[in-house]
């Protein structure tokens, strides 16, 4: 892997944007090329500039400027790809950053001089914190304001390395995106897609951390910020929601859902960390843990359950009337409840069969095949869950 130490980058930097050390020489005809070779219809035309950029022959080349795909942060991101977090401020999405990042060099075995934080979006307290935690593990973390970086820089160190093959086997965590580009500008946007594009088409990883908006979608789920671009761009991205209800009252659990998904990522997983206010940052750090998704899926059920608890409690109120029929419910229980009768039917089926641990009533066939309704014996007392 390519090397180089700060002057380098300086003159990279520089040379980068310097046109006459970019300028692409076009590479002359071949002239001993025999004509039973290349046939006619195939021989260089001198005004076809494609043929220029061509890649075939190369594959050799590029893939020693390449390391083998492997995980980088658990199963949700993998090296030499562009991977963005969504989530509410203080939900936990930088803890989590920073005790993957751990993982990648204890458990992963990624270099750790290869990883580079850009803390973007912190105090000074906060950071200290983090140096302290992060230096431990020889993790590199950059701060703008310290050591001469400034994240209006960011693109130029990034076409500098990419230009001079340095980008092979770097990770970069940027923390948060919207100190590097507006997300409410789609020309940025696609700039800078375009730009990470070409980092981790050579070799290198980048992981961008977001927010989300204030207000959520109408069926409840968070909605990234800014334009879509970052997303479409990017070759992976998550949305990070705390499981409302889940563990006890001094731990978090937060869930990682895939909503673009490129290679062997995970679509979702979920963490948990201490709440404990008199947590210092390496505490909250050393709690995290990986939730059993069966948990998971419980924690699912019973945050639907109390989300429909209203309604369920109305249909078991029917079914105690002596109104049992699957669409005697819907009529009943929509017009007392003001929702329209094939909401009615979907709740009913969520919670038909024979589990008191998820459902909460079944039916028996009755004559000419009718499907009559009654509540299970453990939901008989409490049938809102």
């Amino acid at each position: 892997m390519t090397t180089f130490n700060k002057d380098e980058l300086r003159e990279a930097v520089v040379s980068i944007h310097d046109p006459k050390a970019i300028e692409v020489e076009i590479p002359p005809k071949p002239d001993n090329v025999s004509e039973t070779v290349i046939p006619t219809e195939h021989k260089h035309h001198p005004h076809n500039l494609l043929q220029h950029y061509t890649l075939i022959g190369m594959a050799s080349e590029l893939e020693k400027a390449i390391e083998e795909q492997r995980p980088f942060l658990g199963n949700l991101c993998l090296s030499g790809q562009s991977s963005v977090w969504y989530a509410k401020p203080n939900t936990g999405k930088t803890l989590l950053a920073m005790h993957l990042m751990i993982e990648a060099v204890t458990k992963g075995g990624i270099t750790p001089q290869n990883i580079f934080y850009i803390a973007a979006d912190d105090s000074a307290h906060g950071l200290v914190d983090k140096i302290h935690i992060m230096e431990e593990y020889g993790i590199n973390i950059i701060a703008p304001g310290h050591a001469n970086f400034e994240t209006k820089d960011f693109a130029k160190i990034i076409k500098a390395m990419t230009h001079h093959d340095a980008a092979s086997g770097i990770y970069i965590v940027a923390d948060t995106l919207k100190k590097f580009m507006s997300l409410m500008d789609k020309n940025e946007g696609r700039a800078f897609g375009a730009l990470i594009r070409e980092f981790t088409m050579k070799g290198g990883t980048f992981v961008a951390l977001a927010h989300t908006n204030k207000q959520r979608s109408g069926d409840g789920k968070l909605v990234y910020a800014g334009t879509s671009d970052v997303m479409e761009d990017f070759d992976c991205a998550y949305v990070i929601d705390e499981l409302a209800g889940g563990g006890d009252t001094q731990e978090r659990i937060i869930e990682f859902d895939c909503t673009k998904r490129r290679g062997n990522v995970a679509q979702s997983v979920a963490y948990a960390f201490t709440l404990d206010s008199e947590a210092s940052y390496a505490g909250m750090l050393s709690s995290v843990r990986e939730v059993d998704p069966a948990a998971v899926d419980a924690f699912h059920r019973q945050a639907a359950i109390r989300s429909d608890a209203v309604i369920i409690a109305a249909i078991s109120t029917a079914i105690g009337e002596g109104i049992n029929t699957k669409m005697e419910l819907a009529r009943t229980v929509g017009a007392r409840e003001g929702l329209g009768r094939q909401s009615v039917v979907k709740l009913i089926e969520r919670y038909t069969g024979q589990d008191p641990e998820v459902h909460r009533w079944d039916f028996s066939v009755g004559e000419r095949g009718k499907k009559v309704y009654v509540m299970l014996p453990a939901a008989e007392g409490g049938a809102a869950g």
